[in-house]
């Protein structure tokens, strides 16, 4: 089951979220190295997955929270986030989490072309400014394109408060 929660910022705030977030991007090469002493394993550009405890954001993952819990009606809570920036090149990269549910906040993309994920079965649209939300145990990717348009994501992963 995935949910897709709309408008989850003002236009003003997503602008503004985007701007702070930019310097928290590193090189792929870089975090692949950092994590797994390989190059390869990160596409693009990534923060480090501990985004959610960096004190400026807080507020952010917890509008992210509130709008799951109102439309899921789940108790969860938020175990690790990082930011994505994409331009589509690369391959899609099949994956899953070990925690049970992932979000996918959509921060800036372009429509009809990378405006959500890419499952095995389907690609589920989502737009701008709004949250995807399903069981990380579903494999998934990011989109790839001939057209090669930037795209910002947040990912973030829940468990459930037991």
């Amino acid at each position: 089951m995935t949910y897709i929660i709309k408008d989850i910022f003002t236009r003003e705030e997503r602008l503004q979220l985007l701007e702070d977030v930019e310097p928290l991007l590193v090189d792929g090469d870089y975090l692949s190295l950092y994590h797994t002493g390989k190059r390869g394993n990160y596409y693009g550009k990534q923060s480090h997955p501990t985004f959610h405890l960096h004190p400026d954001f807080k507020g952010v993952h917890d509008r992210f929270v509130d709008a799951i819990k109102q439309t899921t009606h789940l108790d969860i809570e938020t175990t690790q986030s990082w930011i994505n920036w994409s331009d589509g090149s690369q391959d899609l990269n099949w994956h899953t989490h070990s925690s049970q549910w992932c979000g996918v906040y959509y921060l800036k993309t372009f429509p009809f072309l990378n405006g959500g994920t890419q499952f095995e079965d389907k690609f589920v649209r989502a737009p701008q400014n709004s949250l995807l939300f399903f069981p990380c145990n579903l494999k998934h990717s990011a989109p790839n394109s001939f057209v090669r348009y930037t795209r910002y994501t947040i990912a973030v992963l829940y468990d459930l408060i037991k």
